[in-house]
């Protein structure tokens, strides 16, 4: 495995701002691995039945290691860069919504008052079509690909919800500027959503908290929220945290950083409830350690996803990039939920999983919650060290 890893390291350094085609070739002739590999593409450009570049050989060999390396490792191309990102220069934009792959097929997440639901798609509507395409079997990567483009621009979407006619939708993309924290208040529940984590999620999510009496349960909703920027979530974990508390340790090979509460946050004693479930990933999860191992909130629920990395993305001179895990994570007390997920302190049954956007507090919660007071690190459902169930697995 690790002569394996030497070509990736050599293209990267390859294609380095500075470093002269000389240097390069100095530099793969001095290497014995690097010239075994050079030996091996140029025997098979010249004499493998079916021909092809060394170009393309460099290319599916890259598409092959970089998986088996690391199961989030990807190549891109230029094509597939401009494809996801867009061409530089030109505004690209999309209709505002996640998708989700569950066993119904790849199941849709509107942000609130974005062009997919004000166009009546609802949370856990299956995706059928892009365009007249069918998108059966595809990954929500691929699909979110077709959806996106240049702004103005309309896209045609099929989708039905479950047993329901499938219906057809024109949306006009545009730049995406989500709202990623609702406040839903009726009687007897107060729900703050946060349905991403980006660089305006802790405003938005202290200025809603501002607004629920301070003797009220907060209700946490992160169902369904795969993440975003990790250090908005330390963020937010801080705002219920003592001084000096520990919520995030980032593991890189330069080194690992640790990130603690800077001063006592302004909702420490707070009664919170967290609502996670299989959707609730990497950055949620960060939340979700960081105020259960510290005692400063109950979880309820399902077992979280279990994606506890960082990954980079890493652009070569073609155009094309590779995306990379570089760091891994730790919640409070060295704990680690990757590939096993967080599992809550009040299990509830699963979702359904093609519609769980539609559960409601009333369908989830015991008509009574308890006021339960958990010491960190000691939750009542299921043990921390449990391997998750297997159709939880990622």
């Amino acid at each position: 495995m690790q002569t394996l890893s030497l070509p990736i390291l050599f293209i990267l350094t390859a294609c380095a701002p500075g470093l002269t085609l000389r240097a390069r070739e100095e530099s793969w002739t001095r290497n014995e691995a690097m010239l075994t590999f050079f030996e091996a593409l140029r025997a098979v450009e010249d004499h493998a039945v079916e021909p092809r570049t060394l170009a393309d050989l460099v290319e599916s060999s890259l598409r092959g290691i970089l998986p088996s390396l690391d199961p989030h490792a990807e190549y891109l191309s230029a094509k597939e860069m401009e494809e996801r990102f867009g061409k530089p220069g030109e505004e690209y934009g999309g209709v505002g919504m996640e998708l989700r792959l569950t066993k119904a097929g790849v199941s849709c997440l509107p942000y609130p008052e974005s062009p997919a639901a004000r166009a009546g798609i609802l949370e856990g509507d299956i995706l059928l079509a892009v365009d007249r395409r069918d998108v059966t079997g595809m990954s929500p990567q691929a699909c979110a690909t077709l959806i996106r483009g240049p702004v103005p621009g309309p896209v045609s979407l099929t989708v039905q919800t479950q047993g329901d006619e499938a219906r057809k939708l024109t949306l006009f993309r545009q730049k995406i500027r989500p709202k990623t924290v609702v406040l839903r208040q009726e009687p007897g529940e107060v729900l703050l959503r946060i349905y991403t984590f980006n660089a305006s999620t802790p405003g938005e999510f202290r200025k809603l908290v501002k607004k629920v009496a301070p003797g009220d349960t907060l209700i946490v909703d992160l169902r369904g929220n795969q993440g975003g920027s990790l250090y908005d979530a330390v963020d937010i974990a801080a705002f219920f945290l003592p001084e000096g508390r520990e919520i995030l340790t980032v593991h890189k090979r330069d080194g690992s950083r640790i990130w603690k509460s800077p001063a006592d946050g302004p909702f420490v004693g707070r009664r919170v409830l967290l609502l996670q479930d299989e959707n609730s990933a990497s950055a949620a999860e960060v939340l979700l350690a960081a105020l259960t191992r510290n005692g400063a909130a109950t979880s309820i629920g399902t077992r979280s996803l279990g994606k506890g990395n960082t990954q980079h993305l890493f652009p070569l001179s073609t155009g094309g990039a590779i995306l990379l895990t570089d760091g891994t994570l730790e919640g409070p007390g060295g704990f680690s939920w990757n590939q096993c997920g967080i599992p809550p302190h009040i299990p509830l049954p699963a979702f359904d999983e093609s519609a769980w956007g539609a559960i409601t507090l009333s369908d989830s919660f015991p008509a009574s919650v308890p006021n339960i007071s958990i010491s960190p690190g000691a939750p009542s459902g299921e043990s921390l060290n449990e391997p998750p169930k297997k159709e939880n697995i990622p």
